[in-house]
């Protein structure tokens, strides 16, 4: 959690959860501690006083969450003397009950500084990605050979309108997230999933409907969490929801899952690919395109890969870089229902939330580029 500033005025005690039974008891201890050395010399009255030092620590610390201590007064200082606590820090971790309390004022600095920030984040490997296939258009997975120069000649078959429904943009895995940053904060633990939609790929899908809905484009973002309860079958899930859009939009041409992909080395380091355009860290962002290799009908693949080709192109000669290959697959992943569907990766759980949002102004770009040719 983030730390925050209180500017608090308090007449407010707090004490440990036994001090309430015990706090009278205390006090009788500390005065018979007092007189301790008198009565059994000065060696014994030390042990005990030892002794009742780690008790009050342990077990019955007493806390104010005053800027002062006037309160307690002499009580204050008897058990600060005993115990060795500052009952004045206000950050020690003790579970407390409240004695008395009349507040007056509270407010909260939500400012945090850049320290606070760091340490409140989880501790993450990450380690920067090299590409080797930048000068690469397509990664094949399939028995196909493919012939990138004519799929880049092919005229585009996907024509838009601006005034009914166009796009369609869609999230099989929606619970995919990104490593944190002060600005993307949402767990104590790193974890590569998140619910939450304003940290995960949902968030990205958010920003690519806002981008092409300033170019004119009519969008729709479903940001149903297709990989909950049961993500083995989120591609299920998500073919419902792009054939239940069809059908009650015929006008849509495009549709877009967006993911973000994930890569470890064997110590669980994570990688994450990144470039710097005009002096801006993006995340790196792969096409995934589908196909009819594994014998599911798939009438549009070559279509899609035509597509995502030419958007290669437009970004590779405009922002060197930014693109990974193309990634064609022997899977069909749902991209059958249209000739403009595409898997859009943006990034990897190596990066951050900042570096994936600030990558989407370039796709919207290139999509809108090879769209409106």
């Amino acid at each position: 959690m983030y730390s925050k500033t209180y500017n608090r005025k308090f007449t407010t005690v707090v004490v440990g959860r036994k001090v309430v039974f015990v706090l009278t008891a205390v006090i009788l201890v500390f005065i018979s501690i007092l007189s301790l050395p008198m009565v059994f010399g000065r060696g014994v009255g030390e042990n005990l006083s030892s002794f009742h030092r780690r008790m009050l620590f342990d077990a019955v610390p007493v806390v104010s969450c005053r800027d002062d201590i006037t309160l307690l007064g002499d009580i204050a200082y008897s058990i600060e003397l005993i115990s060795g606590l500052d009952i004045n820090d206000v950050v020690t971790n003790f579970e407390v009950l409240p004695v008395f309390c009349r507040l007056e004022q509270f407010e909260v600095d939500e400012e945090k500084t850049a320290f606070e920030e760091e340490m409140a984040l989880p501790v993450v490997k990450v380690s920067q990605g090299k590409n080797t296939d930048d000068n690469l258009k397509i990664k094949n997975e399939t028995p196909y050979s493919i012939d990138t120069e004519a799929l880049l000649r092919r005229p585009l078959d996907i024509s838009v309108s601006k005034d009914e429904p166009a796009v369609l943009i869609v999230h099989t895995h929606g619970t995919e997230s990104y490593t944190q940053s002060p600005q993307y904060h949402y767990s104590d633990t790193d974890s590569p999933r998140c619910k939450d939609t304003r940290y995960n790929v949902v968030r990205v899908g958010e920003e690519l409907a806002r981008e092409l809905t300033s170019k004119g484009y009519n969008v729709i973002h479903d940001k149903s969490l297709n990989d909950t309860p049961s993500y083995n079958n989120s591609y299920n899930k998500t073919l419902a929801v792009i054939e239940g859009y069809l059908e009650k939009y015929p006008s849509i041409k495009c549709v877009f899952d967006v993911h973000r992909d994930a890569i470890e080395q064997e110590d669980g380091t994570k990688v994450k690919f990144t470039a710097d355009i005009n002096g801006e860290v993006v995340s790196q962002v792969m096409m995934v395109c589908g196909s009819d290799a594994m014998g599911l009908d798939n009438p549009n693949w070559q279509i899609n890969l035509s597509f995502a080709l030419k958007i290669q192109d437009y970004l590779n000669g405009k922002y060197s870089g930014l693109m990974r290959p193309v990634n064609l697959r022997k899977e069909r992943f749902n991209l059958h229902d249209t000739t403009g569907s595409l898997i859009l990766e943006f990034g990897t759980h190596g990066n951050t939330l900042d570096e994936a949002l600030a990558s989407v102004k370039y796709i919207a770009e290139g999509i809108d580029a090879v769209l409106s040719k």
